[in-house]
């Protein structure tokens, strides 16, 4: 009994927080700049016209479950993404969320997972790419995490939070492919045997040398069969 009136006291709580949150600090869509519950309306978003699209990680192109090449990607199947980087609305929505309104990743995998949801990938456990405890205190989220979290929610999919990052890592932005590899070199390990199938999570596409080296470490751990999924390529 004492445990349902907590349980019950608990949701009240939650719920006056987040009433009082949406007062002191009201959401608009950053697209209309309506009054929104969300940084993102769902007229805006269904304005965008996006598409779930298959493609090989390695050259981009679309593909069906197994990419017809044998000299491309043997780590990671095919990459799901919703955009390319030249999509520059979207882009700036990802540069904003790292940044600031970190909730726009709750809103995007809200939206993603809704289409996630048409394909059978239910048995696939979901694994954000992990940052550093260093670089989470630092930013104070993992904007990977979010998304993957709230693609869960939509979907049902569970979250596997095994892999971990080490060592911090240059910016590899500014890096060479050569550079990136070596950079990466030993930063991810796991802490406990992965699932047999898995969709590693992350904001955008550049490379693809991080989402490798984290299918790399998988794959030694056992995992058999690993997708990519990302807002952005």
């Amino acid at each position: 009994m004492l445990k349902n009136f907590f349980s019950k006291k608990g949701k009240i709580i939650n719920k006056l927080y987040h009433f009082s949150q949406e007062i002191l600090s009201p959401k608009y869509c950053l697209s209309c700049f309506n009054y929104n519950r969300n940084y993102l309306c769902k007229k805006c978003f269904e304005s965008f016209k996006l598409e779930i699209n298959f493609s090989c990680l390695e050259c981009g192109r679309r593909v069906a479950p197994i990419c017809p090449s044998k000299n491309h990607s043997q780590l990671i199947k095919f990459l799901i993404s919703f955009s390319d980087y030249e999509n520059v609305y979207l882009r700036h929505l990802v540069i904003l969320g790292k940044s600031k309104a970190f909730e726009i990743f709750t809103d995007l995998g809200s939206y993603f997972g809704k289409e996630l949801k048409k394909f059978p990938f239910q048995d696939y456990f979901l694994v954000p790419v992990p940052l550093t405890k260093k670089k989470f205190l630092e930013r104070g989220f993992n904007q990977s995490e979010i998304f993957a979290k709230a693609i869960s929610q939509e979907t049902g999919q569970k979250i596997f939070s095994g892999l971990l990052k080490i060592k911090d890592t240059q910016d590899q932005v500014n890096l060479s492919y050569t550079e990136r590899l070596k950079n990466l070199k030993g930063v991810f390990i796991l802490k406990e045997q992965p699932p047999s199938r898995l969709i590693l999570i992350d904001d955008i596409k550049t490379t693809g040398t991080t989402l490798k080296e984290c299918a790399r470490v998988l794959k030694n751990g056992g995992a058999s069969e690993i997708l990519a999924l990302t807002i952005l390529r």
